[in-house]
């Protein structure tokens, strides 16, 4: 974009009409028009934002980051009004309730480790009351990051790597449209044989969920012949496949 530069879309407004985008050359957030492609700056560079969700109603954005360093939870008005902190923390990625008045956030627990400590909490929009919707150290996805959805039938889609499994699954709860809490055990949807599932999505009726298909291809032999040395210095590689699909929930 001319004025931004390069930049990764966020998320769609309700309406069609903008998008919230992230310029990859600043921080900050901005409003791009789907019209005529022109932009708004609804959050200054000040701000770092790791992840971010615009309501359904299309009223508020709830983000996460904060100043440089930090990973709380904010939220605020369609165009940028009263940003202001929500809850404290290491928090990893956000989604809204259908309803507009429930968000659910990935909060993170001794990130340094390699299993942290991962809970899904329910929360209302200004962070007063939270409930956990489930905790598992499962839930950190081994190609990164916690993914999951808040469809539009009221359930938490989520993938997760149980004890023993080699690829994640995917999994749901249900939950109460009016309170936000989990009123179901988890149950699983489906799994994934022979790849490593990310990046979820879902279409706008939430019948359909997208997602990024990653798949290791058996080891090959790297033969390096130096020099001076006895003899072959052989490595194992393994070669990375990145494909996209989709499934009917």
């Amino acid at each position: 974009l001319p004025n931004l530069g390069p930049v990764i879309p966020i998320a769609w407004f309700p309406d069609g009409s903008h998008i919230l985008v992230e310029a990859l050359a600043a921080r900050g957030l901005s409003k791009m028009s789907t019209v005529d492609g022109s932009t708004r700056k609804v959050l200054d560079d000040s701000f770092q934002v790791g992840s971010a969700a615009v309501s359904p109603d299309g009223s508020r954005i709830a983000w996460i980051g904060g100043h440089p360093g930090h990973l709380d939870l904010w939220m605020m008005g369609a165009n940028g009004e009263n940003p202001h902190q929500i809850l404290s923390g290491v928090y990893e990625l956000v989604r809204w309730s259908p309803q507009s008045n429930r968000i659910a956030v990935a909060s993170v627990k001794n990130i340094s480790e390699d299993h942290p400590e991962i809970s899904l909490l329910s929360c209302d929009p200004e962070g007063q009351e939270c409930s956990v919707i489930l905790s598992d150290r499962g839930l950190n996805n081994r190609n990164g990051g916690v993914h999951f959805v808040w469809s539009a039938d009221n359930r938490i889609l989520y993938l997760m790597q149980a004890p023993g499994d080699r690829y994640e699954s995917l999994w749901s709860v249900q939950m109460d449209a009016s309170s936000g809490r989990r009123v179901s055990a988890p149950s699983q949807v489906t799994t994934f044989p022979g790849f490593h599932p990310y990046e979820l999505t879902q279409s706008v009726d939430g019948k359909r969920l997208g997602l990024v298909r990653v798949k290791q291809t058996e080891p090959f032999r790297l033969l390096d012949l130096r020099r001076g040395e006895k003899g072959p210095q052989a490595r194992d590689r393994k070669s990375t496949r990145l494909n996209s699909s989709h499934i009917t929930i």
